[in-house]
């Protein structure tokens, strides 16, 4: 507590960068000096009980022990990939499970993000406890920051590797991923469709007969809105030749939703070996 008589700001500046925690100016009214005093004991005494910034930050997201919190995420994770059936445990674990099993949760589902996770963690930043609120708006930011480093770096690259087709695809998809985040405003997520749609063109332009690609094109299409495009696009590559049964099924989902019962029929009639479950089927 500096008690002196200059009002300086270089000297009162100086104070403070030297360790000062208050700066009292001669003449002393004792009413705000008393105030001063007590203010720096209540600070002393915080200090003493006080956690660190840092140790704070860290206890976000612990480091991975085996207890009975990480050996229940690890039997939950276990339990297969159907979205419905695979986030309903976790929810339970945000509404019934002790702190410490929604702690050890939400650190492994920001380090080992799937878009499926994205529910949970946007439920977990509604959660009453406010240490949980907390932790998920963080593994949120965690998730953003992680995949605008990697989009720098794909950046970067581009000018060597512009024409690399594995490139090329690798770029394509990390937009598409970062859009199907779940955790995006549709501003962005309108964004990176975009840039995932010219990528996946961009791919088709090198090789364009290659199904995984046409199927994500196809898919980030209907993703983003653009049905008519999609049912076009489904359509031209369909009639080419064998198709795969996830084109398939994307392509009778965007007449679906488009109400052209008609084609859709048609499509099932001509692909219905992919769902006969004979040796060619599913």
């Amino acid at each position: 507590l500096m008690l002196t008589s200059t009002d300086d700001q270089i000297e009162v500046n100086r104070c403070y960068q030297l360790g000062a925690n208050s700066y009292v100016v001669k003449p002393i009214q004792y009413d705000e000096f008393q105030s001063r005093v007590k203010a720096l004991g209540l600070f002393l005494e915080y200090r003493k009980t006080a956690t660190s910034f840092e140790e704070w930050y860290a206890s976000l997201f612990p480091a991975d022990v085996v207890n009975a919190a990480m050996e229940l995420m690890v039997r939950l994770e276990s339990r297969g990939e159907d979205a419905d059936a695979a986030l309903t445990p976790f929810m339970d674990i945000l509404t019934y499970g002790s702190q410490e099993q929604k702690q050890t949760m939400i650190a492994r589902m920001s380090r080992q993000f799937k878009p499926a996770f994205a529910p949970v963690l946007r439920e977990a930043v509604n959660n009453p406890d406010n240490s949980v609120r907390v932790q998920a708006a963080t593994a949120i930011s965690h998730v953003e920051n992680r995949f605008m480093k990697d989009t720098m770096k794909l950046e970067r690259r581009r000018e060597h590797h512009g024409r690399d087709w594995a490139f090329l695809v690798k770029v394509a998809r990390h937009y598409d991923d970062f859009a199907f985040t779940g955790l995006l405003d549709a501003v962005r997520e309108g964004e990176n469709r975009k840039k995932a749609i010219a990528g996946y063109r961009a791919c088709l332009a090198v090789r364009p007969d290659d199904h995984e690609v046409q199927t994500a094109l196809g898919r980030t299409l209907v993703r983003s809105g653009a049905l008519e495009e999609a049912a076009e696009f489904f359509d031209a590559i369909l009639r080419q030749g064998p198709a795969s049964h996830q084109m398939v099924l994307w392509s009778m989902e965007t007449l679906y939703t488009l109400q052209r019962f008609a084609q859709l029929t048609e499509l099932a009639g001509r692909h219905q070996h992919l769902f006969s479950g004979d040796e060619d089927g599913m």
